[in-house]
């Protein structure tokens, strides 16, 4: 492994706790469409959460749910067969304004956590699924926007992961080679993503993917990022 250079995180899962963030989208967005649509039957409820992964009784999300690791567009696609009186624009609008909306949980304290990345020399970015926009408020929410160089949603122009090209766009915008950069994140996605793009990829269990499923395509698996500074320092020896 070369000596890195360079962090892509995943945001949710990863920097964020995913039910506690994305539970308050779901239901936000879920009732923004009733609330814009109000002559849907109000039973399709039930239906667009299960069709989203999500449990309205217990508050959660599955562990397959295609909210946690695909796009806003995946997410509209698959429930826009059953709301055939909406338009996709319009439902990834609402879906963006939901997000917009979300007080992100962090995972770690990441004030604590960022600043020894850059005390290596290291350039942290993030490469997300969700859009650069609600990317950017979630990270100056918590005020730590001054430790990434380069975030990048889906909606950037380079693709979504697990396709690669996302992530070498960080190594474009940072004149990083990819076998310099670490890809950590909490989705076989994002194992996927960096291990095409010739990144070495760090799994953590802070999200709702587990062990076995992250492990054939991850150097490492670690428990969240808090560990992750103490792994660097012992493998440069």
């Amino acid at each position: 492994m070369s000596k890195i250079k360079g962090i892509i995180f995943d945001k949710d899962g990863t920097l964020f706790n995913f039910q506690k963030t994305w539970g308050f989208w779901i239901e936000d967005f879920l009732a923004s469409i009733f609330h814009t649509y109000p002559t849907i039957d109000k039973n399709l409820l039930h239906k667009l959460a299960e069709l989203l992964g999500y449990s309205i009784e217990s508050h959660c999300f599955h562990p397959d749910s295609i909210v946690l690791a695909d796009t806003p567009e995946c997410a509209v696609r698959k429930i826009i067969p059953v709301l055939p009186m909406c338009s996709t624009r319009q439902l990834l609008m609402l879906s963006e304004k939901a997000s917009e909306r979300v007080n992100p949980v962090q995972m770690v304290p990441l004030k604590a956590v960022l600043p020894k990345f850059i005390a290596m020399d290291i350039v942290l970015g993030i490469v997300t699924n969700d859009s650069e926009n609600s990317a950017v408020k979630h990270i100056e929410y918590c005020g730590v926007s001054n430790f990434f160089k380069h975030i990048i949603g889906y909606d950037s122009g380079f693709g979504s992961k697990p396709d690669p090209d996302i992530c070498l766009a960080f190594c474009s915008k940072s004149g990083l080679q990819p076998e310099s950069v670490l890809m950590v994140g909490d989705s076989l996605h994002d194992m996927q993503a960096g291990r095409s793009a010739g990144m070495n990829t760090v799994g953590v269990l802070s999200g709702l993917t587990t062990e076995d499923i992250l492990e054939p395509l991850s150097d490492v698996i670690l428990p969240d990022i808090s560990h992750l500074p103490d792994w660097l320092i012992a493998r440069r020896g």
